[in-house]
């Protein structure tokens, strides 16, 4: 029996629209903030490297069409 795994690429993708859903609507001045929590989201509980989350929640948000997702953006501070 064979089963495929899912890219962890895909998971941390997943993830970060999963968060982006739940939590559009407390950013409605605007989706850099949003685009940060989801990039610290995604390093709290997938233990990955900023680069990596911030580059899963920018391939996210381009998916849900968030207007963030065009927008180079600094470094999400972590709190």
């Amino acid at each position: 029996m064979s089963t495929t795994h899912p890219d962890y690429q895909d998971v941390l993708k997943s993830s970060a629209m999963h968060y982006l859903q739940r939590h559009q609507a407390e950013h409605l001045s605007g989706d850099d903030r949003l685009f940060a929590r989801a990039v610290c989201h995604l390093v709290a509980d997938h233990n990955v490297s900023d680069p990596t989350a911030e580059k899963a929640v920018h391939l996210a948000m381009t998916d849900l069409g968030l207007g963030a997702a065009d927008r180079s953006h600094p470094r999400a501070a972590r709190t």
